[in-house]
């Protein structure tokens, strides 16, 4: 352009300016900024903001602040971006008091939000683990709460962000008190954080206060109720919410289904488990691949139901769903559970037969199911074959055997493998590493 004798104009700057900065050459950018300004034009806000964010991004504080002062200076409107992306710079880089006065003054003369300022500061400090300051933030946030509740709502979404659930419910009682009226994002971000930190009490009072309130969850807020209720033994309180799900409209997703079903199986509601399977079936994308067989013949396996798993394997053969290694898995530990060691044999097998090479999870389950029933010599066989066959044993197949090994009192095997698996760099459970400890005492008193 400057060539061919054209001059650039103030899109011109900005784009260039933005693309540099883009691929981080901000030393370049901040040059071609300069000189944008030199030749009397104002770079946007947009341009201001992408500008300084990259810099703070970069950790190149000193310099952003500097570049800061040299925009004002010029009398360039640099926006609530760069502000913010200042602000932010600041409190990360553990600089509170530069951060706490930048903030006065851009709150001050309206350059920056109150409600984005500390929302900005609140979540720097307790990234950096500051809570004490972090809670003088949320103090003065509270004195200063805004008629519409903007000041609670984003107070509430930071400390749900950081799964804060018991400091962001203080927050909503004092915003309940103030008879302000909490919005579906605040009910959202409330009922997230309880869940990821398994409060299944709170999330479900706060799902029914919800309901009340006139939101509608979405599916994506149902599913996770739903499983974080699976995963924590409610299954009977995630099968009705999911009744409640059903009659609004929303379909639960594969994991949502998955969690229902083998959380119904572990509560033994073998019947709910059925019926939501059929549902998965019939649905309009019937999910007809060996996952959703695979959960539900888990779940009657360790639910003790070995027989109906069998059905429901035959139900999965005849949809032609090939059975997997985590099908076999499953039944092979719903043998062993039932005690029924040939059958597993057998199953093992088949499996073979089959075309299917047994891998470290299968070995893992016989070794330990053989161990539990006494079968030490066969266990043991199981462990040589696997290696033999290239599968490498698991932390869970070390202490299977080496604790059956122990129970048989076959101490020198024990105390050989336990070291081998130390050099491997597993780790004992806490059950075998008591044991070992025991038989160990147990050897040097008979000794002495």
């Amino acid at each position: 352009m400057l060539e061919d004798g054209v001059v650039p104009d103030r899109d011109s700057y900005n784009l260039l300016v933005r693309g540099l900065t883009k691929l981080s050459s901000v030393d370049q950018a901040r040059a071609m900024l300069s000189t944008m300004v030199g030749e009397g034009y104002d770079p946007d806000v947009v341009t201001c903001g992408l500008l300084v964010d990259k810099f703070c991004e970069m950790k190149r504080v000193g310099e952003v602040c500097e570049l800061f002062q040299e925009l004002e200076s010029n009398g360039v409107a640099v926006g609530m971006l760069a502000y913010n992306a200042i602000l932010k710079a600041l409190m990360c880089s553990g600089d509170f008091d530069g951060g706490f006065k930048f903030s006065d003054i851009a709150v001050g003369d309206g350059s920056l939000p109150h409600v984005l300022a500390y929302k900005t500061m609140l979540d720097c400090l307790i990234k950096t683990g500051k809570t004490r300051e972090a809670s003088e933030v949320v103090g003065e946030m509270i004195k200063k709460s805004v008629p519409d509740g903007m000041t609670y709502t984003a107070l509430i979404s930071v400390l749900c962000k950081h799964n804060r659930a018991d400091d962001a419910m203080k927050v909503f009682d004092i915003m309940v008190e103030k008879e302000i009226v909490p919005n579906l994002d605040v009910y959202t971000s409330l009922l997230a954080a309880h869940c990821r930190t398994r409060k299944l009490d709170g999330a479900y009072r706060l799902f029914v206060e919800m309901i009340q309130r006139g939101y509608g969850p979405s599916a994506s807020t149902y599913g996770l109720l739903l499983r974080c209720l699976c995963n924590g033994g409610r299954s009977y309180l995630a099968y009705d919410i999911h009744s409640s799900m059903r009659s609004r409209g929303h379909v639960p997703d594969e994991n949502t289904y998955a969690s229902l079903i083998y959380g119904c199986c572990m509560a033994g509601r073998i019947t709910e488990a059925k019926v939501l399977f059929k549902e998965v079936l019939e649905g309009e994308k019937a999910l007809l691949d060996a996952g959703i067989y695979n959960v539900l013949i888990e779940g009657l396996c360790r639910a003790s139901k070995v027989e109906e798993a069998l059905e429901v394997t035959a139900g999965m053969v005849d949809k032609g769903c090939i059975p997997t290694l985590q099908t076999y898995n499953a039944l092979i530990m719903g043998f062993f559970k039932a005690n029924e060691v040939d059958k597993a044999l057998q199953l093992f097998r088949v499996m073979e037969e089959k075309g299917f090479s047994p891998n470290t999870m299968i070995y893992s389950t016989f070794i330990d199911g053989l161990c539990k029933v006494g079968k030490i010599n066969e266990a043991h066989e199981f462990f040589q074959q696997s290696v033999e066959r290239g599968c490498v044993p698991d932390n869970v197949t070390y202490n299977a055997l080496i604790r059956g090994l122990f129970g048989a009192n076959r101490m020198d095997e024990a105390h050989r493998l336990y070291r081998e698996m130390g050099e491997r760099g597993y780790i004992a459970d806490r059950s075998l590493r008591t044991l070992a400890f025991q038989r160990s005492r147990e050897e040097q008193s008979f000794h002495s």
